[in-house]
């Protein structure tokens, strides 16, 4: 690595590190937060990234793109409420990690899998309605670890229940004859009986 990039890496990680980063619901209301919790985003980092670039300009010497001031990420995909939640658990994940989720699960609850209990509470705390919001926007934002634990919420919600408890969990109707046959002869795995 040359000097040079080694001065980029160094320049950009430190200054942007004492940064506040104004995110944007898609109801244009803008939360600020810290580099370090913004950042367990890869959607904002790679935004940051981009829009913090060190540049070499004619003088020699590096200098922050956009005079270092980084502009509000518009979150298009992702409501107010649903962002809020997603800014307590970044905020939270920088203080205090959630440990990885281990496949196959050792147990049937959130709290037989998932720790430290800060987690659990914040998981088992969702209406079903944000869970599925959560998944999307996590999926969106690229927040492995959001991702990763909605998607539990909802593994654990659908153990155990019946064809007919998981359509109306997750709000399935009812395929008409036409969407029926067009999904046996496309999906053909989905109707085999073992």
């Amino acid at each position: 690595m040359n000097s040079k990039t080694e001065q980029i890496t160094e320049t950009s990680s430190h200054e942007i590190g004492n940064k506040t980063i104004p995110i944007q619901s898609s109801n244009g209301q803008v939360f600020t937060l810290h580099a370090k919790a913004a950042c367990i985003s890869r959607l904002i980092k790679d935004v940051i990234d981009i829009d913090y670039a060190t540049e070499d300009k004619d003088d020699g010497d590096l200098h922050p793109a956009n005079d270092g001031i980084i502009p509000t990420i518009e979150l298009t995909n992702v409501g107010t409420e649903c962002l809020q939640n997603v800014i307590k658990f970044m905020n939270h994940s920088v203080t205090e990690p959630m440990l990885p989720i281990k496949v196959p699960f050792e147990g049937e609850s959130i709290q037989d899998v998932i720790s430290p209990p800060w987690y659990v509470d914040f998981a088992t705390g969702l209406e079903l309605k944000m869970v599925h919001q959560l998944v999307a926007a996590a999926n969106y934002m690229d927040i492995e670890p959001l991702f990763g634990l909605m998607c539990l919420v909802v593994t654990v919600q659908l153990m155990g229940k019946s064809t007919d408890e998981i359509k109306d969990l997750l709000g399935i109707e009812e395929l008409t004859e036409t969407e029926e046959q067009r999904a046996r002869e496309n999906h053909q795995w989905l109707f085999q009986v073992n």
